[in-house]
């Protein structure tokens, strides 16, 4: 989800920047649910203060979690092209964060159950999976919905900003058990040319079960390395597969690169 969000931002809302003044911009930006085409408009631009301002004020008074890290996540990734106010910027940071770190811990076995080959098992579910969430009353249409949505987006509205600062947080993410939220960590380390987390990377997805190594080795391809390359091409055989996860990760790299280059080229 956080993907189409960057790339629908990234390559088609740009467009509208040029008929959008900053006070109807602010009056879109404090409108909650979040206006994605506003926040699209923001990412790919050079805001004013009045824009950054609308956007921290939208923060604050945002009560939907969604629309909340949404916004935050803009003003954590501005936060590096402009001033966003260290005061605002860090507390803004621990607000994502927190989140990200809460997902990351969250210790309940994987819902999928595998066959002797590895493959996912469909309509059917982990027994250790059924039995935790028997043990702390929880139930279970609630829990895979966390596990699948919920828990890897917590960390995707983190690892999508590419901030530093979430780098020992994503190192941890990749060791989760929960393919998508290692998957997210992985996608933002590669784009931060993380490379000295490949060979713990690489460990963490051999010890994934079938069908969920594939998850986490589409991330692969966007390390600068030949160790990630290679790996890419024994976690995922099927060629046809391997050249569609390298397209997704060349527009994924795309995108974020023509965000940095029109927030130095576009103001508002």
């Amino acid at each position: 989800m956080q993907t189409v969000r960057i790339l629908l931002m990234s390559y088609t809302l740009v467009f509208l920047c040029s008929a959008e003044s900053g006070g109807e911009l602010c009056e879109r930006l404090k409108k909650e649910p979040v206006d994605w085409p506003a926040l699209g408009i923001v990412l790919n631009s050079q805001p004013t203060k009045v824009v950054l301002d609308c956007l921290k004020e939208s923060f604050y008074a945002f009560k939907t979690k969604a629309d909340k890290q949404a916004v935050a996540a803009a003003l954590v990734e501005i936060g590096g092209d402009s001033q966003v106010g260290k005061n605002d910027d860090q507390m803004i940071f621990n607000y994502l964060s927190q989140l990200a770190e809460a997902a990351i811990d969250h210790d309940a076995p994987m819902f999928m159950k595998y066959d002797a080959a590895g493959r996912i098992v469909r309509k059917e579910y982990n027994l250790d999976f059924e039995k935790w969430c028997r043990q702390n009353n929880v139930g279970v249409e609630q829990e895979i919905r966390l596990q699948v949505f919920d828990l890897p987006e917590d960390v995707r509205f983190l690892s999508g900003t590419l901030d530093a600062r979430s780098v020992p947080i994503l190192k941890r993410g990749i060791l989760s058990h929960n393919p998508w939220i290692a998957e997210a960590s992985a996608r933002s380390l590669g784009l931060q040319d993380r490379t000295e987390v490949v060979p713990v990377l690489l460990l963490a997805i051999e010890q994934l079960p079938g069908e969920a190594k594939e998850v986490v080795a589409s991330a692969l391809p966007l390390f600068n390395s030949v160790e990630a390359a290679k790996a890419f091409q024994k976690f995922i055989p099927d060629v046809q597969r391997r050249e569609s996860w390298t397209r997704e990760s060349t527009k994924y790299r795309l995108a974020h690169q023509k965000r940095v280059r029109a927030r130095s080229e576009k103001s508002f």
